[in-house]
């Protein structure tokens, strides 16, 4: 089987799809939850609702339970036609991917002020303004720590695959 398709590309696909799920599940649930966000890299730190970077174990749940689902359906409907090792596979890429978008998020993705409302932001304009950067690498915004974590899913399935099948 090729590299370009069969069950390998479905593992990889699956991958991404439990990744950037987990991690859209992670961030709206963890927004409910009654407990502070804790930076993912010092959960010392107790950080605001929505920052990047910041978890919960609600948050932590969703992600879990989402690729659950996303890996459940696959089986369902036979994609990836690899039955047991599916399930693993999605489901540890759909949390270690959020996990990974949280990480790069408190670390790495770039943080700016607005010197108009004064507020940290992680805008390239904010107010009508363009923000002045405070750390983080310049191009590592949101949209590209995003394509990043969906990335790493399709990389830790696509393991699963070479390892187990």
């Amino acid at each position: 089987e090729s590299f370009y398709g069969g069950s390998s590309f479905a593992f990889m696909f699956l991958g991404c799809i439990a990744a950037s799920t987990s991690d859209t599940v992670a961030t709206e649930v963890g927004l409910l939850s009654k407990k502070t966000p804790r930076l993912i890299t010092n959960p010392k730190i107790e950080v605001k609702p929505g920052t990047s970077g910041g978890v919960t174990a609600v948050g932590f749940a969703g992600s879990f339970f989402s690729a659950i689902v996303i890996g459940i359906l696959a089986i369902a409907l036979g994609v990836g036609n690899k039955g047991i090792i599916l399930l693993p596979a999605v489901v540890t890429s759909g949390v270690l991917g959020s996990a990974f978008d949280s990480f790069l998020g408190a670390t790495l993705q770039r943080k700016a002020y607005c010197r108009i409302c004064l507020k940290q932001t992680e805008q390239l304009k904010h107010c009508g303004e363009r923000t002045f950067r405070i750390s983080g690498i310049p191009f590592l915004e949101n949209n590209v720590v995003n394509f990043l974590s969906t990335v790493s899913g399709a990389v830790i399935s696509y393991t699963f695959y070479l390892l187990f099948m």
